[in-house]
């Protein structure tokens, strides 16, 4: 009997562009909504493919497979060193680059003042508006709270005073049918 078993580095080495991005998101520790947002695809789109990658690894759990794929991109990547490991050259800057000989440092003379400031104001965009008041004059303002809450109890009085008034007119119809 043969041994059909792949290795999970034959899995991570044949994964299309869409699975591959997909992993390398729950290897970080994404959520299926997450990714869906990241990748601009549905939830349902992330999980259908988290679950080829499942299937195409036997069955593992979400979890296993994320800890796989972080395993597999470890052993990839080789160590970041420093810029001579990369490139083989020392940078340095050559002492005739056009920079003073003596830069000063912590220089507490006068000389780095701002003495012509100047206040930067910048009306926020939703402050500005070209459309017409809508607020009457009269209710905006200083006493404004005062106006709108006496405007407000004048309506409601006087909306009760209407009602009043039409319920005597219908009382009296009603006497004389």
């Amino acid at each position: 009997m043969q041994d059909h078993t792949i290795s999970l580095e034959d899995v991570f080495d044949t994964l299309t562009a869409k699975q591959r991005e997909t992993i390398e998101l729950l290897g970080e520790g994404w959520t299926s909504k997450e990714m869906a947002h990241a990748l601009g695809i549905s939830e349902s789109a992330v999980i259908q493919r988290i679950e080829t990658l499942r299937a195409k690894t036997g069955g593992m759990l979400r979890k296993d497979l994320a800890r796989a794929w972080r395993d597999h991109t470890a052993r990839e990547e080789p160590p970041l060193g420093d810029c001579k490991d990369l490139t083989g050259k020392i940078f340095q800057v050559s002492p005739d680059a056009g920079w003073p000989q003596e830069a000063p440092q912590d220089h507490f003379d006068n000389e780095l003042e701002l003495a012509d400031a100047m206040p930067f104001e910048a009306p926020a965009p939703w402050a500005r508006s070209e459309e017409p008041e809508v607020v009457p004059e009269m209710l905006d303002g200083r006493d404004a709270v005062f106006r709108r809450s006496f405007l407000a109890i004048g309506m409601a009085v006087g909306m009760l005073v209407a009602m009043l008034v039409l319920l005597s007119v219908a009382s009296e119809v009603g006497e004389l049918l």
